[in-house]
């Protein structure tokens, strides 16, 4: 059984801002560090099973086209990009489209629940897991960077 809490429509509000401020400045943080990645360094993995910048960036798409569809909409995304400009655009594509979806979604939307990996969770609460998404992985970016050489702080 899932508790949802109803939100009255100014906190639904509230929390629809939040949720597009918070994925607005990630998705800032996203640009700024893969665009400060040298071409050189996009496949670079600090070790056999890491990632590369590239990698962390289609599997952020990837990410993306998940929110999306579990959010009632196709990206039409089927394959991330390889291609640096492609991808990059991809990510400003598809992070924008859910941003667009969270700012649109009704107090009623708001107030339900989705399903996520077979579990019932509540609207209110999944909108802040696209921003959580792709904030773990600039981290990690940011990190890559740090072991080869790039200390500079970009947020």
């Amino acid at each position: 059984m899932t508790q949802t809490q109803t939100f009255t429509p100014e906190a639904a509000s509230a929390l629809r801002g939040l949720a597009v401020s918070k994925l607005q400045v990630a998705l800032r943080r996203a640009n700024a560090s893969f665009d400060a990645t040298p071409d050189e360094k996009l496949d670079y993995k600090p070790s056999e099973t890491a990632n590369s910048p590239r990698q962390l960036m289609q599997h952020v798409v990837t990410g993306n086209a998940f929110v999306a569809g579990t959010l009632g909409f196709d990206l039409g995304v089927k394959e991330p990009a390889t291609d640096r400009s492609e991808l990059s655009s991809q990510l400003n594509q598809t992070t924008q489209a859910i941003i667009d979806c969270i700012a649109n979604l009704s107090d009623e939307q708001v107030n339900g629940s989705v399903d996520f990996f077979g579990h019932p969770m509540p609207m209110s609460s999944f909108i802040l897991v696209d921003e959580w998404h792709l904030a773990r992985h600039v981290g990690q970016l940011d990190y890559i960077q740090t072991i080869y050489g790039d200390m500079e702080d970009r947020i």
